[in-house]
């Protein structure tokens, strides 16, 4: 079911896609300005992997299995909301974030729920997930765009990040530093 939140998480990362030229032109800036939104987000979870992961084997990894989420779907909202360049750059920003707390996270469970025998087709389904999560982003992204305006696609994005954050908040146990300390939410 991991997959599943990944698949939720990660559409964000391509709804963005059909809507950068609507962007470009409601905030009257350059192509490059508005390539920055995509290379935030891609930067953002660069930098942030190894200190993530550093995090994720202290803290463990139910704490950005849920607020991952959380913080993705911050990030969604505030660019459904952005009416400025530097809000929609910010917001990117943010959800890129999250999605780097959620990936690292979601690795390293599978990795430690897995065995040797299985570990491979567990990560190899997470991985798939991923990129079913950032090809069908476009598409819904598109036609909700079309059909609703082009700002809605975020917000549903969001939500679906809400739902990943309460199915692991919910459903999945810590399994990495703190399994051996008194569970707590969040």
């Amino acid at each position: 079911m991991i997959s599943v939140s990944t698949v939720l998480v990660t559409a964000g990362q391509g709804v963005i896609a059909p809507v950068l030229p609507l962007f470009q032109r409601e905030f009257d800036v350059s192509a490059a300005v508005v390539g920055l939104t995509l290379s935030l987000f891609a930067l953002a979870r660069l930098v942030l992997n190894v200190p993530l992961g550093v995090l994720c084997d202290r803290r463990g990894r139910r704490l950005l299995l849920v607020w991952g989420p959380i913080v993705t779907a911050a990030g969604m909202v505030g660019t459904g909301l952005a009416q400025e360049i530097e809000h929609l750059l910010a917001a990117r920003a943010v959800a890129g974030v999250g999605s780097a707390m959620y990936m690292v996270a979601s690795l390293t469970y599978l990795a430690d729920i897995s065995t040797e025998q299985n570990r491979a087709r567990f990560i190899a389904t997470n991985q798939g997930a991923l990129l079913l999560g950032v090809s069908v982003g476009p598409a819904v992204g598109g036609l909700l765009a079309e059909l609703y305006g082009f700002r809605l696609p975020f917000f549903v994005v969001g939500v679906a990040a809400l739902a990943a954050a309460a199915y692991a908040y919910w459903r999945l146990p810590e399994t990495g530093a703190s399994a051996s300390r008194a569970e707590t939410p969040g």
